[in-house]
């Protein structure tokens, strides 16, 4: 399965970004897989969290460049 793009569903709150929802897009752009619900729930325990540290956790954990995640 290769991943060609994310796209983050996320509310923006007081303490910094909330993580609702990962998409994972192959290159055809069907969605191809939905991270579980502990991968979603470690990133939002993260401190100060903002969309840099969301790119780099996404981007480590896929293996993909993180000019290939998406905020919505």
């Amino acid at each position: 399965m290769k991943i060609d793009k994310v796209v983050v569903i996320a509310n923006k709150t007081f303490e910094g970004i909330s993580v609702i929802n990962i998409e994972l897009y192959n290159e055809s752009g069907r969605r191809c897989a939905q991270p579980t619900k502990h991968f979603i729930d470690s990133i939002n325990k993260l401190p100060t969290l903002d969309e840099k540290k969301i790119k780099t956790v996404i981007a480590r954990q896929y293996q993909i460049p993180a000019d290939m995640i998406s905020f919505f």
